[in-house]
Formats: C-alpha cells, sequence, structure tokens
C-alpha cells in the first residue's frame, strides 16, 4: 500500500461518491488508491479514489413547499426499495426468508444480486419474485427477459414461470437467438421473454454478434453461474458481456462459498466489475467476515454463551469497530445479557444480528440462506404407506430400474434411488422426463 500522505482523502472524511451523489464516511485505505466508504444507505462500497470528491461546506436553501414537492416526485419516480408491490402475485406458498434477496436486490443501487442459498430453499422462487416486482414497479410491463442456464434446465424453467407463475417464457435456441438479434431495435419496440442455455450463448459467433448489436435487457438471470467462474473459460466472458447488456442481474448458484474465495471474486466481479475489480482488495473486505459470522452463529443458538460473544466482538479488527452497526450490535447484546424479560431478550438478539449483517461489505450484493437457519424446530415423521401396483404400472417400475442398472452398470447407485424416486412420486413425470431428454427409443411407450 501506498503511504497516506499520497491519498486525497484521510479516514473519517466525509466525501460524495460522484455518479450517485451519496454521502459517505471513509472507513478504510486500501491498496491502488482505493477507499473502503460507509455511506449513509447503509452500505459498505469499496470506491476507486476518482470516483470521489470531498464534502464541501456549501448549503443551498429552497422554500418548504419546493422542497416537499420535489420530495414527492422523487418518490413516485423511485417506489420505496422496502415495500413489495408484487406481494401476492404467484400461486406459491412463499416464505419470510425467500423476500430476503428482492429487498437487498432493490436496495442495491446498480439492482444486482448473487443469489447463494442452499439446495432445495428456492433461488428458482427468489429470482421470480425479483422479476415480478420489476413488472410491478414498471406499470405491469417489462419488455426484454433473458433467463440462462445448462440445457437440462431449460425446460424446468419454463414449466415453472407457467404454473407458479403464469409467466409465458420461449425456450431459444441458437436461430432464435441470431433472429432476435438481426431484428433487435433499442426502441422497446422489440420485446423477448425467453430461456436460452448457456451452452448456445457461449458460442463464439453469437458472443460477436451480441458484442455488436449490444441488445439491452430490462432482466437477465443466470442459474447456475459457478459454470461461469473460470475467467479463461467462454462462459465468464458470456457472464462479463450479459453484465454489460442488462440493466437488473441476477446470478444464482448453491457452491459459491464452497469455492475457493478466488472462484466467488470472479462471480461478483461477473455481476459488479466496477465494485469487484481488484482481488487483493476483495480478500482485503472477506477477510472480517469470518468474525461477523462466528458471531451471528452464536446468537442463533438459544443457549449463546454472552461473554464469549462479547469476547469475540472485542476481538473485531478496528477498521470494523469504527463502523456504527458494530457499535449498535455491541450495545444490543450487552443490553439483552443484563435484561431477564425473554421478550425484550429476543428482539435486542435479532437487532443485533441484524445490524452485524450490514457490517458485512457484500450484503447487498450477495444473499445466502443456510437451511439450519430457516428449518429449526422442523417436525419430520416418515410413515411407510403401502401401495399395490397394478399389472402395468408394475412392469414399468421395473422396466425403468432395469434402464438404470443398465446404463449405469450398476446395481446399487444414488442413481437408481433417483430413478425409484422419480417413479414412486409420479410415473407420468417419469414419462415426460425421459421424453425430453431423450434418453433411449426402447423406452418410449413408458
Amino acid at each position: 500500500m501506498e503511504s497516506n500522505e499520497e491519498y486525497d482523502f484521510i479516514l473519517n472524511e466525509k466525501v460524495v461518491r460522484k455518479n450517485t451523489n451519496e454521502v459517505g464516511i471513509v472507513i478504510g485505505i486500501l491498496p491502488d488508491k482505493q477507499y473502503l466508504v460507509f455511506f449513509s444507505q447503509k452500505q459498505q462500497i469499496v470506491c476507486a479514489e476518482q470516483d470521489l470528491v470531498r464534502l464541501t461546506a456549501k448549503v443551498d436553501f429552497i422554500h418548504p413547499l419546493e422542497f416537499l414537492k420535489n420530495f414527492l416526485v422523487f418518490k413516485l419516480q423511485k417506489p420505496l426499495s422496502n415495500i413489495l408491490y408484487s406481494y401476492s402475485m404467484s400461486k406459491t406458498n412463499r416464505e419470510a426468508y425467500q423476500f430476503k434477496p428482492a429487498i437487498k436486490f432493490l436496495k442495491n443501487p446498480k439492482n444486482r444480486i448473487l443469489i447463494a442459498d442452499e439446495v432445495g430453499l428456492g433461488k428458482t422462487i427468489e429470482a421470480c419474485i425479483i422479476y415480478l416486482e420489476l413488472k410491478a414497479r414498471m406499470q405491469g410491463d417489462i419488455p426484454r427477459v433473458l433467463i440462462v442456464c445448462p440445457a437440462g434446465l431449460k425446460e424446468k424453467w419454463q414449466s415453472e414461470l407457467l404454473l407458479r407463475f403464469e409467466e409465458t417464457f420461449e425456450l431459444l435456441d441458437t436461430k432464435k437467438v441470431m433472429q432476435f438479434l438481426e431484428h433487435y431495435d433499442s426502441a422497446h419496440t422489440t420485446r423477448l421473454k425467453g430461456i436460452c442455455s448457456i451452452e448456445t450463448l457461449r458460442q463464439e459467433e453469437i458472443q460477436v454478434r451480441i458484442n455488436e448489436v449490444n441488445p439491452q435487457f430490462d432482466l437477465i438471470v443466470v442459474d447456475e453461474a459457478h459454470h461461469m467462474r473460470n475467467p479463461e473459460r467462454l462462459s465468464f466472458d458470456l457472464g462479463q458481456l450479459l453484465e454489460d447488456c442488462a440493466d437488473s442481474y441476477i446470478l444464482m448458484t448453491a457452491t459459491p462459498v464452497q469455492l475457493r474465495s478466488s472462484d466467488l471474486f470472479y462471480l461478483l466481479n461477473i455481476l459488479d466489475p466496477g465494485q469487484f475489480e481488484d482481488e487483493s482488495v476483495f480478500r482485503y473486505q472477506l477477510e472480517p467476515n469470518k468474525h461477523i459470522n462466528k458471531v451471528i452463529a452464536e446468537l442463533a443458538n438459544t443457549a449463546c454463551d454472552y461473554d464469549r460473544i462479547c469476547r469475540t466482538l472485542d476481538a473485531f479488527p478496528a477498521n470494523i469497530k469504527d463502523n456504527p452497526y458494530y457499535q449498535e450490535a455491541r450495545g444490543l447484546v450487552y443490553h439483552a445479557m443484563h435484561v431477564s424479560e425473554i421478550q425484550d431478550k429476543r428482539k435486542s438478539l435479532v437487532l443485533a444480528t441484524r445490524s452485524l449483517y450490514q457490517l458485512n461489505p457484500f450484503a447487498l450484493v450477495f444473499n445466502r440462506t443456510r437451511r439450519k437457519e430457516v428449518m429449526q424446530g422442523a417436525l419430520r415423521r416418515a410413515t411407510v404407506i403401502d401401495i399395490k401396483l397394478s399389472e402395468i404400472e408394475k412392469q414399468i417400475y421395473h422396466e425403468a430400474l432395469n434402464f438404470a442398472r443398465l446404463r449405469l452398470g450398476t446395481e446399487f447407485s444414488l442413481g437408481i434411488i433417483q430413478i425409484e424416486r422419480m417413479i414412486a412420486s409420479s410415473i407420468g413425470a417419469y414419462k415426460e422426463i425421459l421424453e425430453n431428454v431423450k434418453l433411449d427409443k426402447r423406452y418410449a411407450r413408458i
């Protein structure tokens, strides 16, 4: 790092972000003339020196009525970020945690988010909630939306959108993508609600054509985005190319925190290259998270050790301790230690956890929900139900298992178990899967 004398700003100095006019405070000085800035909008962002200006003392005064009029116009033009206008616009029973990504997305000034929930928690539903929210805020008309996913998930996405949200999306192949690009114009007359595979879009000829046309989409969603984490591959180039075409951008994956931190960096670099352009700065930002996550995990314990929590909080790095959210969290934990009323204690711990989440520099661009955080206390009882199969059902069942054993070359494997589960769940659904993927013509009758 260069010496502080060579930097234009110092710690605790008030600055203004040029492109958004947000006022913030410098809370960290980073390599390459970059700063960690705490903004009043409850976010911490790494900013380059050229993107900041010093806050001046000049103040302009206007008449109160003029201020109220301007304030009203601003609110009408920019709907509230903490109110969802599409709450009931689906046939899905949604959980409270599934609205978290939408709230973060709306508070993010660039409308970008990486959804990294664990498997089975409904990332597809969370992305669709964001889509419906954007649609509601655009008076029910969102002209261009693109879903990008592995080829094997295209039909699943199309079905989910239609059955759960009554949204019709077209499946796109190479020919249809090229036709769209051929007829594209910058006005909203060229409309598209499409689902396309990563494999199709990463073709070099299509990437070249996208780069030439530069189509703009109101929303792009990329499922299984970890396929784009390698900067040496075409999929990574595709991720960057799509970011440049997207007014709003969502990446979805269940695996980034299980990979190396460099993999997570490259995903966030795709999502917001302006904020995540230096891996050394990213690692600096990532380091305090282990302290934050340790305390959050402890606070979630019903029999938490307050003394140990306070010792962990006291061991936080100095740059975190200067943050107002840290001070708020520390005070709430201290209050919970000394209050006897259970409801008051729980409220303090919830508020402390919320403040700690805000300390995370990635709070508005990254969402990670774990099963243990939302499924505690769930009681599951397994019950065996004997079902008598008809002769044709028995035939389908045994032929499907024989097919799986031949294909997998083993009597017992996870693949066999999955086949058994599919058939037990719905023979009709299993038939549809076979027809869609065209596994083997011998089983077309199933």
